[in-house]
């Protein structure tokens, strides 16, 4: 594991020793010799000693955060961090991690019963671990916080990421909407239009199927799906799923998955067709996380679904094919809801801190100047934070590929749909890739899409059981 780096704010304040004076008053009574006179003085007794002041202990705040990519984030948190210590004479023991080793540090601290006060990064995924169930609920409500934050300013779907049962657990600082990358040029060339704000799957997967036949002596694929056991996998996949209608459960209860549905079927179908006809490169089954955006990168797909993280490398590092790509809303389905999905990156508070207002004060200030905010966070993100403050939303240059459809992706990223909120089940749906296990399963092994959902259904049932009861 990476060592962290560890800062501090300030340095303890110097306790000076001072010489106090000490003022008695006392009375001196005696006989006189050889008389029966009695004689009473007053005398005052002056003495200067050091005294020792007993030191006031100055709070402390252990806050971890993830690092993302993007470097003007990470400065901008560690700096809001910094500032607020300053301005509120508290000690700040901080530390950064890459994402997946601060999942890990997080389990094993509260396994241990020691998390940090304020940590930051994979909210969605926190919420569902360590919130839901009330007998071993680690995180403090937040609802105080959001309201000063103006509830109304912030999309509900966002909301009801960090939120179990309406009480919010997480402040979101952005989210990572899904959305389909695709080339303009390639499109253009090949003389296929697209309405972007109606095109449906059914659609996506005819245009994948004609790019690849067209430029198949380039050896250009149409799209590229990550289907490997990664979080990119998941993302993909429920982006599809959603928009047919279908879910993982619809409440918390061993009775309420729902993934064995007609929903689900048609979902595989069109990802395992696009595979089988030849619209995808074949180690798509394989694909970590960082390989559709090489593909993508690299010419070899022309299109994929991702956030908007790539448009960031595109436009510092590949202006020529920045100016190429089209970031729009993933499409339609015959499902009832037009949505995506939108894991959040988020502030959270565990219950076993001292300084609990202290700790939700620190997550205000780091989103409270929303002026500040859009132009040190956001902005320099190029696409990557859509922000969930609809009143940022707004003040985006929409001229600019990466913010077009911003206000759009705030409306559509959801988690966990229909529920909408985190679970165990989806934490370890997600945490454990179980849908490339499927995908293996049918693609690489031979199973039919029916009984490898049946399997999967029956599995997401025992983990519902585990965290529920029958």
């Amino acid at each position: 594991l990476l060592a962290a780096l560890v800062y501090y704010a300030t340095l303890p304040p110097k306790v000076e020793v001072v010489p106090t004076t000490i003022v008695q008053t006392a009375l001196r009574t005696e006989t006189l010799p050889g008389t029966t006179i009695v004689r009473t003085e007053e005398k005052t007794i002056v003495q200067t000693v050091p005294i020792t002041p007993t030191p006031t202990e100055r709070p402390k705040l252990r806050v971890w955060f993830r690092t993302v990519f993007v470097e003007p984030i990470n400065t901008y948190m560690k700096s809001k961090v910094f500032e607020w210590a300053s301005k509120n004479n508290v000690e700040v023991e901080f530390a950064f991690f890459p994402v997946d080793e601060l999942m890990k540090k997080l389990v094993s601290a509260v396994e241990a019963g020691n998390p940090p006060d304020v940590a930051w990064g994979a909210g969605h995924w926190a919420v569902g671990l360590f919130a839901e169930n009330p007998k071993s609920r680690w995180l403090l409500p937040l609802d105080d916080v959001i309201d000063a934050l103006n509830r109304s300013d912030i999309s509900e779907r966002v909301l009801k990421v960090t939120s179990i049962s309406g009480t919010i657990y997480g402040v979101t600082t952005h989210v990572e909407t899904n959305a389909i990358l695709i080339r303009k040029d390639l499109l253009e060339n090949a003389g296929i239009k697209v309405n972007f704000d109606m095109w449906t799957w059914s659609e996506f997967a005819d245009i994948a199927k004609k790019l690849t036949e067209y430029y198949k002596d380039k050896g250009i694929y149409g799209t590229g799906i990550t289907l490997g056991k990664c979080p990119d996998g998941t993302n993909n996949f429920v982006s599809i799923l959603h928009n047919f209608g279908g879910g993982l459960q619809k409440g918390r209860s061993s009775k309420e998955i729902i993934f064995d549905s007609p929903a689900t079927y048609e979902a595989i179908k069109l990802i395992v067709d696009l595979y089988k006809s030849g619209a995808m490169p074949k180690e798509v089954i394989g694909w970590r996380d960082p390989d559709n955006n090489r593909a993508y990168i690299g010419g070899k797909v022309a299109s994929v679904i991702n956030p908007a993280s790539i448009m960031y490398d595109l436009k510092t590092t590949y202006p020529e094919l920045y100016a190429n790509t089209l970031l729009v809303p993933v499409p339609r389905g015959p499902g009832p809801d037009h949505v995506t999905f939108g894991g959040v990156q988020a502030l959270y508070v565990f219950k076993t801190t001292k300084y609990p207002e202290l700790a939700k004060d620190l997550v205000k200030f780091i989103l409270e100047n929303k002026d500040e905010y859009l132009k040190s966070y956001v902005l320099p993100s190029i696409g990557y934070a859509v922000p969930p403050f609809l009143s940022i939303a707004e003040k985006l240059p929409k001229d600019l590929p990466e913010w077009r459809y911003v206000k759009k992706f705030v409306e559509m990223g959801t988690y966990n749909y229909p529920l909408g909120e985190p679970t165990a089940v989806y934490s370890e749906f997600h945490g454990k890739y179980l849908i490339g296990d499927l995908y293996s399963k049918v693609i690489l092994e031979g199973k039919s899409i029916e009984d490898a959902i049946k399997e999967l259904h029956n599995t997401l049932v025992e983990i519902a059981k585990s965290v529920y009861g029958e």
